[in-house]
């Protein structure tokens, strides 16, 4: 019934002589039905104004900045280095070190943000390191490590992205679960071995699966990890990683 008051409002608001009819009468004559004509304009005048407003909406969303929505994403992946930081503060220098190398692989590999592959690849950088040697007994060395991301991601090439890479939520994943893996194994600190786990049980990302295609499990590294730890403590230095706070 509405449509069709709709409808026979604009039909005699189309004609002079059904202006006259309102504007006399006040009425509007549908069959045996008086419809009253304040109410209906009062409904017709809101369907307009919730039409215009969708499609205003709609507009400002067509003729948004190109790069507002990837500014958007870095504001929030932003947002999440006070979630990180108590990680980055027990971070050993060789976790450190992977860590900054892993933005240098995000960054060669033109990527908007460093992903759970990028961590992987800043370990297998470091290969003197206990999470490199751990994934190379567990039969991931770094060179297959990098052959097989890079089958998965395209090698580096072109011009490197610059400026500051924030950390993806999948990368986040990587950090927190490192952070989990060295409380499980009771270590007051994280090293490339807890990064090297923390790559392995991450679900997001690619990490698990190119390990596991290379034959890592988790029992096996987490083991490796145990005893190289024994012979290879942690050093520790104050100097931070300066993407850590990336946005901040």
């Amino acid at each position: 019934m509405n449509v069709e008051i709709i409808n026979l409002i604009a039909l005699l608001a189309s004609r002079p002589q059904g202006l006259r009819v309102l504007a006399t009468t006040g009425h509007i004559h549908h069959g045996s039905t008086r419809f009253p004509v304040i109410p209906l304009v009062v409904l017709v005048l809101v369907i307009a104004g919730v039409i215009y407003a969708i499609r205003r909406s709609h507009k400002i969303r067509q003729t948004r900045q190109p790069g507002a929505w990837q500014h958007d994403q870095s504001r929030r992946y932003a947002a999440q280095s006070s979630d990180t930081d108590p990680i980055f503060d027990k971070m050993a220098n060789d976790a450190k070190r992977a860590v900054k190398q892993s933005e240098e692989e995000a960054r060669s590999r033109r990527s908007d943000h460093i992903d759970p592959e990028h961590f992987l690849l800043g370990i297998a950088s470091e290969p003197e390191t206990v999470g490199a040697r751990a994934l190379a007994l567990c039969g991931a060395p770094p060179q297959l490590i990098v052959a097989a991301t890079n089958r998965r991601t395209g090698a580096p090439g072109g011009e490197p992205r610059t400026g500051t890479i924030p950390i993806s939520p999948s990368g986040t994943a990587v950090l927190q679960h490192a952070l989990r893996e060295s409380e499980r194994l009771g270590h007051d600190y994280i090293g490339t071995g807890h990064l090297a786990l923390g790559c392995l049980t991450v679900s997001d990302g690619l990490t698990a699966e190119v390990l596991i295609n290379l034959g890592v499990t988790c029992n096996d590294l987490c083991q490796a990890v145990i005893t190289l730890a024994c012979t290879d403590p942690p050093k520790f230095s104050t100097k931070r990683v300066q993407w850590q706070r990336a946005g901040s």
